[in-house]
């Protein structure tokens, strides 16, 4: 399982790798694909955990891309090239894939492609269970709990980058996940830590509801 250690090391080493990192990444794509919006986080849930819908797959490149993502996938239909367009460039992130370890290299857009963050999932009977992550600001560490194919808790841990004294992670929050009897996401309860004595200081829920297909955020009751 990768620790905190070799995600810091990695990620200090990041910035060289951008062009092997590129390369090997969409070597691998046979199919690219547009999307209105992120439609899929490594980490189980992210986008919902933070009040966003996922978005969806678009039947051609639209007309204007900012805000629009691009998806690069593979032989087996796994992501391996994310391009996250703006006005003027796009964010990239480089993915690889093995049984157990996803790793995630997240790159801005501009002179130098500086690195972002890197990211490690450990998945077990194809479910994440852990992921490790290093960035400029910080890092962090999830712990993912399920009952049969269903993400029930999310255990947060962080900490900021001060210098460069070794990150001290503590506890963010934990998301508890609550479904209806068909398994549909019904909402989110995240409590969020005290970072000084650990205690729940405040505690945010987000419902969702799910119109066609689609799931998004439910605005009302």
């Amino acid at each position: 399982m990768i620790d905190l250690a070799f995600s810091e090391a990695t990620f200090a080493s990041l910035a060289p790798e951008y062009e092997s990192r590129k390369k090997l990444a969409e070597q691998l794509v046979v199919e690219w694909k547009w999307a209105s919006w992120k439609v899929h986080s490594l980490e189980p849930l992210y986008l919902e955990r933070c009040g966003y819908a996922p978005g969806r797959i678009l039947k051609k490149k639209p007309e204007c891309t900012d805000n629009r993502v691009e998806y690069g996938f593979d032989q087996a239909g796994r992501i391996a090239v994310e391009r996250q367009h703006r006005q003027f460039g796009f964010y990239e992130t480089f993915q690889k894939h093995s049984d157990t370890i996803i790793e995630s290299a997240h790159y801005d857009y501009g002179t130098g492609n500086k690195p972002i963050n890197i990211t490690f999932v450990t998945v077990e009977d194809d479910k994440a269970v852990r992921s490790v992550s290093s960035a400029v600001n910080g890092c962090c560490i999830e712990e993912y709990t399920w009952t049969n194919s269903l993400l029930t808790t999310v255990v947060q841990f962080t900490a900021e980058r001060v210098g460069n004294e070794t990150p001290v992670l503590l506890r963010n929050y934990v998301a508890e996940c609550e479904y209806d009897d068909s398994g549909r996401l019904q909402r989110i309860k995240r409590s969020f830590y005290d970072p000084d004595d650990q205690s729940t200081i405040i505690s945010v829920t987000t419902p969702f509801e799910r119109v066609g297909k689609r799931i998004r955020r439910k605005l009302y009751g």
